[in-house]
């Protein structure tokens, strides 16, 4: 790989990778084995990549590091956008509001890339369902260059006609801020690998 795996990256590792049973939660040799993937998170360690693997429940989450020679294959939230325009995992998939609502919105033409997150795009690739019918859509959009709010006007109010919860973050090279924060506020909290800021300019921070 040559270049460092992004934030919501879905990573499969080798089978070689050492994970530490003593510290793995006893839900985890229940729901997570090395043919399904990890997350990229955030945070930040020298030659490092912040991973972690996700269970059923909210809460279920664990936070481990890897290195660039454990994996063997990545799919960013793009990649996984991409899968879902060509059918793949629509049998198992489609009687989720999620799913639904994702179809309707690509469908619509925008000017920019919707990556998939959340439970839904590891379903997508998983042999596992994590979404639930009361799951939220989660989306990303890498907008690497500052734009004004009225950019994304048409799109909020489309997602918003949506019959579930849709959660957007706009990732900027500083980090990643929620779209319906920063539509309702000049100040938005900006998610970075070394902790939350609150800004007014989420494209100016430090990386």
């Amino acid at each position: 790989m040559n270049d460092r795996p992004g934030v919501h990256d879905l990573l499969w590792l080798k089978p070689s990778t050492e994970l530490s049973a003593a510290e793995l939660p006893v839900w985890v040799t229940s729901v997570w084995n090395q043919h399904e993937p990890v997350i990229v998170r955030r945070d930040y360690k020298p030659d490092h990549i912040p991973v972690g693997i996700r269970g059923h429940e909210r809460s279920q989450r664990h936070p481990f590091w890897i290195t660039a020679s454990d994996i063997i294959r990545r799919l960013s939230p793009q990649d996984i956008t991409a899968l879902v325009k060509t059918g793949q995992a629509q049998q198992k998939l489609a009687k989720f509001p999620a799913y639904r609502a994702l179809d309707t919105l690509l469908q619509q033409r925008w000017d920019f890339e919707i990556g998939v997150t959340g439970s839904l795009a590891i379903s997508v690739v998983s042999e596992t369902i994590y979404v639930k019918e009361s799951s939220d859509l989660d989306l990303t959009i890498r907008c690497n260059t500052p734009v004004e709010k009225s950019y994304f006007n048409h799109f909020y109010a489309f997602i918003n006609t949506l019959p579930v919860q849709v959660d957007v973050q706009i990732e900027t090279p500083s980090g990643g801020f929620s779209l319906s924060e920063w539509m309702k506020s000049p100040t938005v909290m900006l998610k970075t690998n070394c902790g939350p800021k609150l800004t007014t300019n989420p494209w100016g921070e430090e990386s």
